[in-house]
């Protein structure tokens, strides 16, 4: 067997230096390429994210609008009931204005009426038949 000189170890040496540095070239370009997965993958992601982001607030826009649109058309319809409400409480006084004017009119007629009656009542009593007069 031989004995191994500066060189044969050196140059053993060499080999596995040169084979160790292949393989750590090899798992640092692995790790580049992990990490380009990774950078892409959280892009993505973020991008995702970004996107669910602006279609909730898209949708809490639209709803907020809706909102408005339903709560404007209450008040509308609150304001035509109330305008209606009104004109049928117009119209309802005014016909009982009518009624009570009326009423009014048929009671003084009705009271009229009473004092004629009273005076014929009282000329009737009064009365007394003479044929002769009539002759």
């Amino acid at each position: 067997s031989s004995v191994p000189t500066d060189l044969t170890v050196s140059s053993t040496d060499n080999v596995k230096g040169e084979n160790r540095i292949k393989v750590l070239e090899d798992q640092i370009k692995l790790l580049k390429l992990e990490i380009g997965k990774r950078d892409t993958l959280l892009e993505l992601n973020k991008k995702e994210s970004e996107e669910r982001i602006r279609k909730a607030e898209h949708t809490a826009t639209e709803a907020d609008k809706a909102k408005k649109v339903i709560e404007e058309s209450a008040k509308l319809r609150m304001d035509l009931q109330t305008q209606e409400m009104n004109k049928i409480q117009s119209a309802i006084s005014d016909q009982l204005r009518e009624v009570t004017v009326r009423q009014q009119h048929l009671e003084d007629v009705n009271q009229k009426l009473r004092e004629k009656a009273d005076i014929a009542k009282l000329r009737l009593e009064s009365f007394k038949y003479d044929p002769t007069r009539l002759s």
